[in-house]
This record gives structure tokens, C-alpha cells and sequence, in this order.
């Protein structure tokens, strides 16, 4: 029993090429799902054509658009089955892979979530702390924090995440301004009831039918590429597991894991930002030093400071600066006094700005 869905929205092309292979998926207890954020283009056309020939297709098109996270949450609630799988409606999804998260789920219905192709290198480091079992596709991790804490950061894009919905309590969920809902169902499932982690490759490509979007361009997030928020969800599953009665020292450390990760996407959106432009790359640079969780951690700086010459081409690093450089003549003489300090705190250079 699976529910399949895949958010859209003004993507009938992608849409119809992304669901084309869905129609060879076996299984009556499979249901796909199509939530369709008030889209003005020929979605309606092409999920009527997918439903003529396979009922298992299921449509629900929104009024108005309510955002992306309110859309996700309405299909969650909406969907026939508690384990569900999330794809876009841009990737490229092989029946085999669906079939596979269908057969796991049948024999471990409790099984909190499901993640795909884990980096070879962090999944032999965690196999050899929790491995519940093993096969041909993946490994299975049993519940607590590190199965949490790799659903964190292997779901920040929606392609193949899957959860069970018993395993979630969702009056703890944001439903506002809000670009990963994913993360918070996949990682708080993980934690709760355990993850199966893929190995198999080439079962699951992200993004394949939007060349644009392939990379993380952050189109239709925030001004900050939802970082913020993930630093949110970090501090949110923490929270929502506080009963553990994890020691400080246990938390601090996720926090710190969970923190880090989250800072290693910096360089990746700077860089997409900068091909927009210096407005477009200022308006990210502002939005993340202007936030404490960035601009208070000794983590964040030094990673920028030892990526900017690894990451960054000169011209990425001439226009950090630039960015760095106006940042200091905008904003006010008290808040560049506390920039100046944080800096000398954390052993950094700073721009040669009087505070005047």
C-alpha cells in the first residue's frame, strides 16, 4: 500500500514526461497522486488523459494557490494510504524503484521513511553504528537519533523521500512560509520508526526533464534558499524528540552536525545567486549574514573563509566582497560596531569601514 504524490504547478510538460513511466508501476495498491497548485496551463488536460488509461491516477487541483507547503500538507491528509513517497513533477522516477519502496513498506509497515542513493562514504559510516538489515538495493537503519539525523540531510530535495504518516505528529509541523516540508516529515518518521537507505543508483534522477533546475537553483524559495528554515527544522526535530531525554551534550552535538550541513549549501546558492545578477546575489548574501544563526557561528565563518578560495571562481570571490563591502555601508554604526566585534571575536578580517 503506497501513496505516490507529486506536487505541480504550471508544469504540464515536465509533468507529462515525469509520469509517463508511473504507467508501468505494478500493484492495485498504489495510488498516484497528483496535487495541482492552481496551475494555468494543460496540467488538468494531462492528468485526464493519465487517468483514462489507469485508474489508479488521482487528481486534486486547488482552488488557489496556497503556497507549496500548504499544498503538500493538503495532499499528506488527502492521501489513501499512510506510507507515502514524494516525487516532483520534474524527475525521472523508473518503475523499479517504486516497486521496491512499495515491497519494503509490505514487509515492515511501521517502517518510518525511506531515502534514496546515501553518499557511499556516510552510509558505510553509519552502517556500522545501526544497521538493522541489509539487501540488494540498501540497508535499513532501526529508529533513534542518527536515523534522524541522516533523513535531515539527505531530504532537503523532494525526489524519492518517503514517510509513513503514523509516524509524524502534525500539529508540531509549520504549514507557513515554509520550502521544505520534507524534511520535516522524512527526518521526525526516521527518528521515530527507522529509514530504509538506497544504494542502488540510477533508479531516481532529480530534475531530469528541467535542465534550469538541476543544480538547486533555489527558484521559488526565499530570499535565503530555505537555509534559514533548515537550520529551523534542525532545531524543530530536536524539540520534537526532547523526550528521549537526550543530554545537552547529545543535543548540542546534532545541533552542531545538523547546523554544519546546512552551512556546507552556502557556497552552492551563492553562486547560483551570482548568475542572477549583484542584486540577486546581494539580497541572499544580506538575508543570511543578517540572521544570528549564520552570523554568530564560528562554524559559518570559518567554512566561508576556508571555501571561498576552494568553491568560489574570482569572480564569485570579487563579488562576495562587493557584497560584504556594501553590507557594511548600509546598515547602521551600532549594528557595524557589532560586526566588527563578532569578527574580531571569530579572528576574521573585515572591510576598512569607519564606524563614522
Amino acid at each position: 500500500m503506497l501513496s505516490v504524490i507529486i506536487p505541480t504547478f504550471n508544469r504540464c510538460r515536465t509533468l507529462k514526461e515525469t509520469t509517463q513511466p508511473l504507467l508501468e508501476v505494478k500493484g492495485d495498491d498504489i495510488e498516484f497522486l497528483i496535487i495541482d497548485n492552481s496551475s494555468e496551463d494543460e496540467t488538468a488536460s494531462v492528468v485526464e488523459s493519465l487517468r483514462e488509461v489507469d485508474a489508479r491516477f488521482k487528481y486534486i487541483r486547488n482552488v488557489q494557490n496556497l503556497g507549496l507547503s500548504r499544498s503538500i500538507f493538503r495532499a499528506v491528509l488527502d492521501a489513501k494510504y499512510d506510507q507515502i513517497l514524494f516525487f516532483s513533477d520534474e524527475d525521472g522516477i523508473k518503475p523499479e524503484y517504486i516497486n521496491k519502496v512499495a515491497a519494503i513498506w509490505n514487509q515492515n509497515p511501521e517502517l518510518g521513511a525511506v531515502i534514496p542513493e546515501e553518499p557511499v562514504k556516510r552510509r558505510n559510516d553509519f552502517k556500522k553504528i545501526c544497521l538493522a538489515a541489509e539487501d540488494e538495493c540498501g540497508f535499513m537503519m532501526s529508529s533513534g537519533t542518527y536515523a534522524g539525523y541522516l533523513a535531515y540531510m539527505q531530504s532537503a530535495y523532494i525526489g524519492g523521500i518517503g514517510f509513513n504518516r503514523k509516524a509524524i505528529d502534525f500539529s508540531l509541523m509549520p504549514v507557513d512560509n515554509v520550502s521544505y516540508p520534507q524534511r520535516f516529515f522524512c527526518s521526525t518518521a526516521a527518528w521515530s520508526a527507522g529509514v530504509y537507505v538506497f544504494v542502488k543508483q540510477d533508479l531516481v534522477h532529480l530534475a531530469k526533464f528541467n535542465a534550469k533546475a538541476k543544480g538547486g537553483s533555489g527558484s521559488g524559495r526565499w530570499g535565503d534558499r530555505g537555509l534559514v528554515e533548515s537550520l529551523n527544522n534542525a532545531d524543530l526535530l530536536l524539540r520534537s524528540h526532547s523526550k528521549e531525554k537526550l543530554s545537552p551534550d547529545q543535543v548540542n552535538v546534532l545541533r552542531k552536525l545538523m547546523y554544519f550541513h546546512t552551512y556546507t549549501r552556502f557556497p552552492a546558492y551563492f553562486s547560483v545567486a551570482c548568475a542572477g545578477g549583484h542584486e540577486t546575489a546581494y539580497e541572499f548574501y544580506e538575508t543570511i549574514i543578517s540572521n544570528d544563526q549564520f552570523s554568530k557561528s564560528y562554524d559559518f565563518w570559518s567554512l566561508l573563509n576556508r571555501i571561498s578560495s576552494e568553491k568560489f571562481s574570482k569572480l564569485e570571490v570579487c563579488e562576495l566582497e562587493r557584497c560584504h563591502s556594501r553590507f557594511f555601508d548600509e546598515i547602521t554604526r551600532s549594528r557595524r560596531r557589532q560586526f566588527n566585534q563578532r569578527f574580531a571575536t571569530f579572528g576574521l578580517s573585515k572591510p576598512n569601514k569607519s564606524e563614522s
